[in-house]
């Protein structure tokens, strides 16, 4: 027995070999967990999920290849999932139909079983001198300027989008975008430009595109902006701007929307502004966030205060408190939460 398990080993370490030798593979996570009390249109409940919120799982787990091709070029493959440590099987339902002898239906039940993970971005890459271009699912360029990148709190209950603080949905601050294909700029001095363009017409969204830019002075100041527009919707476009600053201890965030793709409440306008201060392994974090809906009876205010406390550069925990206080009764949302996460 001992002989076939060391044969297996040297069988598996010959293949891998000149895998490892030609990419370099890197695994990697995030596992995720909170556990509050969140009173949702007058209903309170305790919840645990990733966030306890529960608007989709955030941890994940990914797979990360490049290759250097040669002539300043490197192949770059990415494949991120999914999952919910508290629940991980709860995002699979199946129903099944349930029938009598003579045909006739009885019952449907729905249970939740199979693969825990669901799919996050994941394309293939070419970088070089020219800057990047890819093709596959990617996170949307309006997301990542601005957006989730100047949340403190994203991935928590406490975080903007969804919230009142941040507009959310595939062409704004949340999810992902299927077949697109992504071209970045190289650095323009201070400046780095990205285009994504939906190309796939099985999405809904082909036609679609978006742009960002990023301009930066020295490493304490940033300023973003972006474009999205949906092609299917004929008024389907939003546009940010937005800054980020440092100062010390202090990580200073603002950012202005006028959005009518992933309004809280229809089309709009967000503000939204957050400080993260630094006190050794502590910090401190408020955010305020405005909706002013274009209706009338949308507009929401949003606050958010907690503290996090890093034991390591890994782990991180977290209580925080979150207010939506909207127009629609329907739509008010606290939110007081513990969470726990490891990045590995």
């Amino acid at each position: 027995m001992m002989n076939k398990k060391i044969l297996a080993l040297a069988i598996a370490g010959v293949i891998a070999a000149p895998i490892a030798a030609q990419a370099d593979v890197k695994v990697y996570g995030k596992a995720s967990v909170e556990t509050g009390s969140i009173d949702s249109g007058g209903e309170t409940k305790t919840l645990q999920g990733d966030p306890a919120e529960q608007q989709g799982p955030r941890s994940r787990l990914g797979v990360l290849a490049t290759e250097d091709l040669g002539n300043g070029l490197t192949g770059i493959a990415k494949a991120e999932f999914q999952y919910d440590p508290s629940d991980n099987a709860r995002f699979d339902a199946v129903t099944d139909v349930i029938t009598a002898s003579d045909g006739e239906t009885t019952a449907t039940v729905t249970t939740t079983k199979g693969s825990p993970f669901t799919g996050r971005d994941s394309f293939v890459a070419l970088k070089g001198g020219f800057g990047l271009i890819g093709f596959g699912r990617f996170n949307g360029v309006y997301k990542t300027h601005g957006g989730v990148k100047y949340d403190p709190w994203v991935t928590t209950s406490m975080q903007a989008r969804f919230n009142g603080g941040m507009a959310s949905g595939p062409l704004a601050n949340s999810s992902f975008i299927n077949g697109l294909v992504v071209y970045q700029t190289p650095n323009l001095g201070p400046t780095q430009i990205t285009a994504a363009y939906v190309v796939d017409e099985g999405t809904g969204y082909d036609g679609s595109y978006q742009l960002g830019a990023k301009l930066n002075f020295g490493q304490n100041v940033e300023a973003i902006a972006s474009y999205s527009h949906l092609d299917p919707v004929d008024d389907g476009d939003n546009w940010k701007i937005g800054a980020k600053f440092k100062a010390g201890p202090a990580t200073i965030t603002t950012q202005y929307e006028d959005v009518e793709v992933g309004g809280f409440d229809g089309t709009g306008e967000f503000l939204y502004a957050s400080a993260k201060l630094d006190f050794g392994k502590v910090s401190i974090i408020p955010a305020l966030g405005q909706f002013s809906g274009d209706e009338s009876n949308s507009d929401a205010d949003y606050v958010a205060i907690g503290a996090m406390y890093n034991f390591s550069k890994m782990t991180k925990g977290w209580v925080g408190y979150r207010d939506t206080n909207a127009d629609k009764d329907e739509k008010d949302e606290t939110a007081t939460t513990i969470g726990l996460r490891m990045d590995f």
